[in-house]
């Protein structure tokens, strides 16, 4: 099944797509695969920008419009504080915060990007080690090591 995904919305407030390498587009699409309870997925540079992804076809966001990439820049930012502790005790692989209304899952990509997922708050936490493995899957096997 190939996810057609919603346009995103850029920082600057105009609709566009996340623009993104074919295989960004194709993890992307592998992860929707994984659940329908997967609300978005998208790559996130490290300046907080999409570069690939977005919404699932047909789900609306629950923030307002105008704050969806303030949104996307915070969570990427957040997770930028995990790098502090990597000398000592290793790199952060993934990362998940549990709200009341949704999951968030943050998975380290190479070259200081990071795979955003949000999820349904009934999605099963146990379900984050197959996110993972699709992603080991689309990125250097040394990255993961």
């Amino acid at each position: 099944m190939k996810a057609i995904l919603h346009k995103a919305e850029s920082a600057e407030g105009g609709a566009r797509r996340g623009r993104g390498s074919r295989a960004n587009e194709q993890l992307i699409e592998r992860v929707f695969e994984l659940d329908r309870r997967i609300r978005f997925c998208g790559v996130v540079n490290q300046h907080g920008k999409l570069e690939a992804g977005g919404m699932r076809p047909g789900v609306k966001a629950m923030e307002p419009h105008d704050q969806t990439a303030g949104i996307v820049l915070r969570t990427a930012v957040g997770s930028k504080a995990f790098q502090a502790s990597e000398s000592h005790i290793g790199r952060a692989r993934y990362g998940i915060i549990r709200r009341d209304r949704l999951v968030q899952i943050v998975f380290a990509l190479p070259k200081d990007r990071e795979l955003q997922i949000a999820t349904t708050a009934s999605f099963p936490i146990n379900k984050v080690e197959l996110m993972e493995n699709v992603v080991k899957k689309f990125v250097s096997p040394f990255y993961y090591q």
